[in-house]
């Protein structure tokens, strides 16, 4: 609150949340706290302090664990709620459709398909770079066959500044929601290829709540904001494996 009594904020990014199907499996509570509890107060301050824009994280999970429709279109009502990760987006998504709808707060919602990059240690792409560079086994779900797309930082980065302002003239607040998306691939096998090294796989059990298709149509998103410029994953994946065979002796591994 204190921030909102010394600033004047005209818009809002909100992209912080504790990410991840298996963390909100083993720590529902917590993730509660982050996702619902904490974004509702600022949902509360954004209109108490007229914020006239507000952008938020979302996610595809909300689509559900389904193959037969694919690619999804926002138009898509929502999947079977198939873990706590996906309750708690689907229950922020409704929360900004409140505050849109009663209370005049114009929101954005951002369906990131698997952002990836750099530094963000928890997706697959780092995990996948990190065992073939240490010589240690991969492990796969999904017979190793998931179908994935993918959303380089840079794209999401550049998705999410070209929005802020772009809805300010609406005349009747709303909630939006848009998928976002760079591209689907490989992601193993473009790694292997740019290390130089195969895999060891190990094949486990798919977890009840692992996706076995993730495929969004961004179609919608290309008409209000006029661009196609995405990184391809096999250039955003080179990205990343070359940041990390270039600092990987000083990264800690647990």
């Amino acid at each position: 609150m204190t921030l909102f009594e010394q600033h004047t904020f005209s818009h809002v990014i909100h992209l912080a949340d504790h990410a991840g199907i298996l963390k909100s499996n083993n720590h529902p509570q917590v993730v509660l706290s982050n996702n619902i509890l904490d974004f509702d107060t600022l949902l509360r301050c954004f209109t108490d302090y007229r914020v006239n824009d507000v952008l938020f994280a979302s996610s595809p999970s909300v689509y559900g664990n389904r193959s037969a429709s694919v690619p999804f279109m926002e138009t898509d009502k929502a999947g079977a709620l198939t873990s706590v990760y996906v309750a708690y987006k689907k229950a922020d998504e409704l929360l900004a459709y409140l505050y849109s709808n009663f209370f005049g707060l114009s929101t954005t919602g951002l369906r990131l398909l698997a952002v990836y990059a750099l530094v963000r240690t928890h997706m697959a792409s780092y995990f996948f770079i990190a065992a073939i560079f240490h010589e240690r086994p991969v492990l796969l779900y999904l017979e190793g066959n998931p179908v994935r797309e993918f959303t380089y930082i840079e794209d999401a980065v550049r998705v999410t500044s070209m929005f802020l302002g772009h809805h300010e003239n609406s005349p009747i607040p709303r909630l939006k929601l848009f998928n976002v998306g760079s591209g689907t691939a490989g992601l193993l096998v473009i790694i292997e290829r740019l290390i130089g090294t195969p895999a060891k796989r190990i094949y486990q059990p798919t977890p009840a709540s692992d996706f076995r298709t993730i495929l969004a149509c961004d179609n919608k998103l290309k008409h209000p904001l006029a661009t196609t410029q995405n990184t391809p994953v096999e250039k955003g994946v080179y990205n990343t494996a070359n940041w990390y065979m270039k600092y990987a002796r000083r990264i800690t591994h647990r």
